[in-house]
């Protein structure tokens, strides 16, 4: 029973003692407690945090484990200070400004652990569907609320409940200072629940200029870095107000491919039998075209035009839809078509719409380049001719 109770004897005794001073003598006395406090209690809480987490052996985590370290070492100091003085009823100053202290490095400790936990958060696969950010700065702001209104019912020495009813005067004027926050955090809770937009997504806003990916969602502002490499700031609050084009659907289904091959209106023409034959030994259309004879008893001699006769433009559709079908890194699942387009001054357009399967940028136009080198050489094949308007060159061998 000695043992416990030496500590109280020791307590007792320096509360006895600080009674017994003049004012300066006590004034000296919390002077003392607080320089002790924020030397020898931060550098304890910091060498126990310290082996806790760690900390010197897990170097990826040591930039957020030292900020909140540095944190609870002046919270755990606070709250010493905050128990001498109220043991030995040294209202004042001093106490107060260790209450806020304290409240300001507790809010602080809230912070850190949120932005680490942030940290985990996006760390791990498919976090980008559901960010934490928006959801960690409104707890930030409501902490940051709350510690302003504890800072002011501890330095005015006034009630919670009378700070809070004089709140209702200053609505006003909170309202305007924090318009954009609230109205962020309302468009934040909306965005999460409908999944309007994430991080990551490729976004297309005319009225602001942008067109790039997402990078950063926030109460305030939505980041959008441009392909041109400029970033673009959109106001949180205003993302469900105007023109928005998400692209997300074509990053994670396909990229589209939607691009025309303008063929010369001149070279189009019926095919005799014989041509007919030898495209018949194409292996992507011959049992397509077999089917067609067939179907429409064409024969080699004969009249055929009465019945039906087959066009080199005809052919070349089929074969662009065929080779579509053939290619393995062509999405076989979506819409895959080879339409020909309302003819116009630069001949006759053959459409080719399909999707890729990979959505990168980098293998998106690779593969688009590549049907296209393919189209434009097997032109020959049908007797077709690609729309391309030499006047330019006409006119100047003319010049000269």
């Amino acid at each position: 029973m000695f043992v416990p109770l030496l500590p109280m004897y020791y307590l007792e005794y320096l509360k006895s003692l600080y009674l017994s001073f003049s004012e300066i003598q006590q004034h000296f006395f919390q002077i003392t407690v607080t320089v002790l406090s924020f030397c020898i209690i931060p550098w304890l809480v910091r060498t126990a945090l310290t082996r806790f987490l760690d900390f010197r052996a897990n170097k990826e985590r040591k930039g957020y484990e030292r900020k909140f370290i540095h944190r609870a070492q002046y919270f755990v100091g606070f709250v010493f200070s905050i128990f001498w003085f109220k043991y030995f009823d040294a209202y004042g100053w001093y106490s107060k400004l260790a209450e806020v202290g304290a409240v300001i490095f507790a809010v602080l400790m809230l912070h850190s652990v949120l932005d680490f936990l942030e940290v985990r958060f996006n760390g791990r696969q498919g976090s980008n569907e559901i960010p934490i950010k928006p959801f960690a700065e409104i707890i930030k702001l409501a902490s940051f609320a709350m510690m302003l209104m504890i800072i002011i019912v501890i330095l005015l020495e006034i009630s919670p409940m009378a700070f809070i009813s004089g709140i209702g005067a200053m609505s006003a004027i909170v309202l305007l200072l924090f318009k954009d926050s609230i109205l962020g955090t309302v468009t934040a809770v909306k965005i999460n629940v409908h999944r309007l937009v994430k991080k990551g997504d490729w976004i297309e806003v005319d009225s602001y200029g942008a067109d790039g990916v997402i990078k950063d969602i926030t109460l305030s502002v939505i980041t959008v870095e441009n392909w041109d490499k400029t970033t673009s700031i959109i106001p949180t609050y205003e993302i469900l107000n105007v023109g928005l084009k998400n692209w997300r659907s074509m990053t994670v289904q396909g990229r589209r491919i939607k691009r025309d091959v303008a063929i010369d209106v001149n070279s189009i023409k019926f095919l005799d039998m014989d041509k007919v034959k030898a495209l018949s030994q194409v292996p992507l259309i011959s049992d397509q075209i077999h089917d067609l004879c067939a179907k429409h008893q064409l024969k080699v001699s004969g009249d055929n035009i009465s019945k039906r006769c087959l066009t080199n433009a005809g052919l070349f559709r089929l074969y662009v839809e065929a080779y579509l079908r053939s290619r393995h890194d062509i999405n076989q699942e979506m819409t895959l078509m080879a339409r020909q387009l309302a003819s116009t001054a630069k001949g006759v357009p053959l459409e080719v719409y399909c999707f890729t399967k990979n959505t990168d940028w980098n293998h998106f136009e690779s593969v688009q380049a590549e049907i296209f080198e393919h189209l434009y050489s097997v032109l020959h094949i049908f007797e077709l001719r690609a729309y391309q308007n030499l006047m330019g060159n006409y006119q100047h061998s003319l010049q000269k």
